[in-house]
């Protein structure tokens, strides 16, 4: 049997001259000549191919191809546009309107024979989908209401992605882009609760923001949150609940209807997860099949993967890459804002430097790449010794500068006399060799008023450099 091709063109002249060729190639011909006349045709005819012209009255190529590719019965069907159009801009919208390949008229007819041939090869239609596609029919009217929609969901999703461009302006703050994220999201979709989860770099544990349109006590969000984090990141994975938005009043009779229908959607990188959007309903809310719902999901992807890196490249930028400690650059950014928040507040705020001793000992006896080991492993005992809100630096070589914010010098001495014990006792253990050393400490606060952030730290300095030449492996207070 003969392959079909459906060939419209609203050129009566051409339309005769390509049946007639296509005829002599063994096509059966079917013809058309307008795209409102050819849509029709398709479901009388049933073709293996179809090619059109694209500048046509009442119904464009362009339209007409965006009508086949958006009706699942029809989006298989192969179609190339045959045109005298030439610029790259007619190229460009002929593939973005679904059209399997352009082709000039002027090309020669053993060409485009040829490229008819291979795409049928390439994509054919059985016969029973044939059958399928005569089951339908399309009145005028009723192609026009098709046409109007698929234009309707195009404005949709080019309004819709703009928003999520705008979103983008929200970059160094978490909060911001959830905050917008979730008015945007309550505004396009049906959900009961959502969740946003961000596997910042730098911090420990996950950041979760949640939101929602029903009021919640805390148990149904933790109920949520905790399932979601489990099976995105697995189990005793640790978060910190943000932010919850909208008007959360803590309602206890609620049952578990609101998670009958749950969609997780975990957001990766480079096969790495760096956070998750989650949306939870009851069993009326159809959340997977609203319209542009997947359209949402691709945009919070690439929303939260260009945060993602944003987030990396400041936090590389300012941080050690030795020791993943906060570098120099940042630390009177970051002094400056406690500094002033002490003040502003009146509260205490300690400043600690840290010095290891005999380092260059340890360099010249073993090498540098055993330095570098020692100072990853003590950093590494520092960070777990202190507080998650007190913040450590890299100041030197090997010297480390602590803020500890809320704390004078008098309580800053009992952590950080810990960190000298322990760092005493330990066996350090690099290759078949144990290393041992010890640290020199020095510890000063904010209480004088006329104090400046580098008086301040020249203080913690000279009580560090006190405790070095009384000999070392002491933790010393400031005191004039």
């Amino acid at each position: 049997m003969n392959k079909k091709i459906l060939l419209i063109d609203d050129s009566k002249t051409q339309l005769k001259t390509l049946k007639i060729m296509f005829n002599r190639a063994g096509f059966d011909v079917e013809t058309a000549c307008d795209g409102i006349e050819g849509y029709q045709k398709i479901f009388e005819t049933a073709p293996d191919v179809i090619v059109s012209d694209i500048m046509m009255p009442n119904l464009n190529g362009y339209q007409f191809c965006r009508l086949i590719k958006d009706n699942p019965i029809t989006k298989d069907i192969p179609i190339i546009l045959l045109t005298v159009l030439e610029q790259k801009i007619d190229k460009f919208w002929s593939k973005k309107s679904g059209a399997d390949v352009f082709l000039l008229k002027s090309a020669e007819i053993e060409n485009i024979v040829a490229t008819i041939e291979d795409l049928i090869k390439k994509k054919p239609i059985s016969e029973e989908h044939k059958e399928k596609i005569k089951t339908q029919s399309y009145s005028t009217g009723l192609i026009q209401a098709e046409l109007n929609q698929i234009l309707d969901n195009s404005l949709m999703r080019s309004s819709l992605l703009n928003e999520f461009r705008l979103l983008a302006m929200h970059l160094e703050n978490n909060s911001a882009i959830a905050k917008n994220l979730f008015d945007l999201l309550s505004s396009v979709l049906n959900f009961d609760l959502s969740l946003l989860i961000l596997n910042t770099p730098g911090l420990s544990e996950k950041e979760v923001f949640a939101s929602g349109c029903l009021n919640l006590a805390d148990s149904y969000i933790k109920k949520a949150v905790e399932k979601s984090i489990t099976g995105i990141f697995g189990p005793n994975t640790s978060y910190t609940l943000k932010t919850v938005y909208e008007n959360w009043c803590g309602i206890e009779k609620l049952d578990d209807k609101i998670f009958q229908n749950s969609y997780i959607h975990p957001i990766k990188y480079e096969n790495e997860t760096i956070g998750a959007i989650c949306f939870f309903g009851r069993q009326d809310k159809d959340i997977e099949n609203q319209k542009l719902f997947y359209v949402v999901l691709k945009e919070i992807d690439l929303l939260i993967t260009i945060q993602t890196l944003y987030a990396q490249n400041k936090y590389l930028s300012l941080t050690d890459s030795l020791t993943g400690l906060f570098n120099r650059r940042y630390l009177m950014e970051m002094l400056e804002r406690e500094y002033s928040r002490s003040k502003r507040y009146k509260t205490d705020l300690g400043l600690a430097l840290i010095d290891i001793d005999f380092f260059k000992k340890i360099n010249d006896t073993y090498g540098h790449q055993a330095g570098d080991f020692m100072l990853k492993e003590i950093t590494s005992i520092i960070k777990k010794m202190l507080r998650k809100s007190d913040i450590i630096f890299r100041y030197g070589g090997e010297e480390v500068l602590i803020i500890l914010p809320e704390t004078n010098k008098e309580k800053s001495f009992v952590p950080l006399e810990r960190i000298r014990k322990l760092i005493e006792k330990t066996d350090f253990k690099y290759k078949d060799t144990i290393i041992k050393t010890s640290v020199s400490i020095g510890i000063t606060d904010t209480k004088q008023e006329t104090l400046t952030l580098e008086m301040l730290i020249e203080q913690a300095d000279k009580a560090m450099y006190h405790a070095k030449q009384t000999g070392r492996n002491k933790v010393i207070i400031y005191d004039e």
